[in-house]
């Protein structure tokens, strides 16, 4: 069964992140599922480390890309917001073949807080990092416009 609220096609998500970081790391959104979302991160000059591995903050900006927007993909964006309250991710080694690849799952899913698990592969189809992120979910405020350029 379905648990977006606010379902978006990939088109559409990926064009909100083109001016984020997620979207200045070559992050995309690459497939969506009835409970799952996916997206992949690169593996090339923007997300390198200096030994030529993948930088391992890229996989937490990964986790915490493709697990927030699921989070907001299942509340009214209207009338609540989600904010991020705690990530920790986990990756035992080097990453070395890329792209990674990254899907977020609920674990909980409660009216003031979401939980989610993001398990990461690399081309290769090995699982090189797992992600657990939780989501505030709060009464939406005015937002504030930020001007990326700035």
């Amino acid at each position: 069964m379905p648990i977006w609220v606010t379902p978006r096609t990939l088109d559409e998500l990926n064009e909100l992140e083109q001016r984020t970081a997620a979207g200045r790391c070559g992050i995309r959104f690459t497939a969506i599922g009835p409970d799952w979302l996916e997206a992949t991160a690169p593996h090339d000059r923007r997300t390198a480390a200096p030994d030529g591995a993948l930088h391992p903050g890229v996989l937490a900006i990964l986790a915490e890309t493709v697990g927030s927007i699921a989070a907001n993909l299942c509340i009214d964006t209207a009338t609540h917001a989600c904010l991020g309250q705690a990530l920790d991710v986990n990756h035992p080694g080097p990453v070395t073949a890329g792209p990674v690849r990254a899907r977020a799952r609920p674990v909980a899913l409660d009216e003031r807080a979401h939980v989610w698990d993001v398990d990461m592969h690399d081309a290769t189809g090995a699982r090189v990092a797992n992600a657990r992120l939780t989501m505030a979910i709060v009464r939406a405020r005015r937002r504030i416009k930020v001007d990326p350029a700035r």
